[in-house]
């Protein structure tokens, strides 16, 4: 059994991540789905996703 530190337990290391493209068209197709709606409130949006801003922004992890 492997044990991970609590600070190595906050970085992601670049062989976790996905590296064939998929996250780009994902970003894409989450985009374009958000595109879709004109209510200013997106609680009522339904589909909607974020989740490329929480990579993003919160991870800090783009382009891979």
């Amino acid at each position: 059994m492997k044990s991970v530190s609590v600070e190595q337990s906050k970085h992601v290391k670049p062989d976790q991540v996905l590296g064939d493209g998929r996250y780009g068209k994902a970003k894409k197709h989450a985009e374009k789905i958000n595109e879709q709606h004109s209510n200013p409130d997106p609680n009522s949006w339904d589909p909607y996703t974020d989740v490329w801003r929480f990579v993003e922004d919160g991870l800090l992890l783009s382009g891979y």
